[in-house]
């Protein structure tokens, strides 16, 4: 199979993170989200021909991976002009000359964990047109919601996105396995009323019509809506209680793990940990840093940073 990536949206909501930057390249200890996905795809599920949807702030995602020969994979990329292309749906088309066959489709801005390759086997095994990946939450409203057919154990009757009354606490999570019937969908979808061509629209037609499964798995999920969202991602991945350091520590700085030093960082008579993320060139000085992640480039000195984000160039210091 190939596996083709969406991720050309613009995370306001992560702002001001992501002005001028992609939600997707921000970083979870010390990588940035999109390559957990390519990670996923290449590890896990044996997939080396990737197509990366881009369109906010291409050049960082192109500039990092460039033709993917870093990971001994093959990546292209493809353009989604959300001016006049917006939603999932009209991301999913620019794919079409991508893919020949099934495919896998995972959102750039989610991390997943765990055996994803079970979904393509249940794919394979119930024949289907369309396999996904469903949680259930709390809160289904945020998402598109699924609704099985009441004498099947997969089978999807219907979905809803952001539904204000949910049927059901089953929820779509953005990873999905599809045939190309999918663009014929896609086709005759018309946009919905935010103007998007809804990917959760073209699955619900193709639920009415062809054969769509839902497959609930052993795994976790982190959806980045907001910036909390980095920080329990952090801890979450960091939680093996191993650290990785890659700069020189000086002495009068004591490490609490788990934490992520990125490269070219000068840390002086500090604490740092647990669960902390520091990225590249950054300076801390006579500082205590917990539970927080720190951008690239960032200057903390004098200062006790708890549960927080720190951007980009960001100097935070007590004179």
């Amino acid at each position: 199979m190939k596996g083709v990536i969406l991720a050309a949206g613009k995370g306001t909501r992560m702002r001001p993170l992501t002005d001028d930057f992609p939600k997707c390249m921000l970083p979870v200890a010390g990588i940035p989200i999109i390559e957990w996905t390519v990670r996923l795809l290449k590890e896990d599920l044996h997939i080396k021909e990737i197509l990366i949807i881009v369109g906010y702030a291409k050049h960082h995602i192109i500039n990092y991976f460039g033709d993917g020969s870093k990971w001994d994979i093959s990546i292209e990329y493809k353009e989604q002009d959300l001016d006049t292309n917006s939603g999932l749906g009209a991301a999913l088309i620019i794919a079409r000359d991508f893919v020949d066959d099934d495919f896998v489709v995972v959102l750039g801005d989610n991390l997943y964990k765990g055996p994803f390759h079970e979904i393509i086997r249940k794919h394979k095994s119930l024949e289907s047109d369309a396999t996904l990946h469903i949680e259930e939450v709390e809160d289904p409203g945020r998402y598109g919601v699924i609704v099985l057919h009441p004498d099947s154990e997969y089978r999807i009757k219907s979905l809803i996105e952001k539904p204000k009354n949910p049927p059901s606490n089953k929820v779509i999570t953005g990873f999905y396995v599809l045939s190309t019937k999918i663009f014929e969908i896609l086709d005759q979808t018309s946009p919905s009323k935010r103007g998007e061509i809804e990917l959760t629209d073209a699955l619900n037609t193709l639920a009415k019509n062809f054969s769509v499964n839902g497959i609930i798995i052993d795994g976790w999920r982190k959806d980045f809506g907001y910036p909390i969202d980095l920080l329990d991602a952090a801890k979450w991945l960091m939680n093996n209680g191993m650290s990785i350091i890659k700069s020189d520590i000086k002495g009068g700085v004591k490490i609490n793990n788990p934490v992520y030093i990125g490269k070219n960082c000068s840390i002086e008579n500090s604490t740092i940990g647990p669960y902390v993320s520091i990225g590249n060139k950054s300076i801390i000085k006579n500082a205590k840093v917990t539970h927080s992640v720190i951008l690239d480039n960032a200057i903390i000195e004098n200062e006790e940073i708890i549960d927080s984000i720190i951007g980009k160039k960001t100097r935070v210091e007590i004179h």
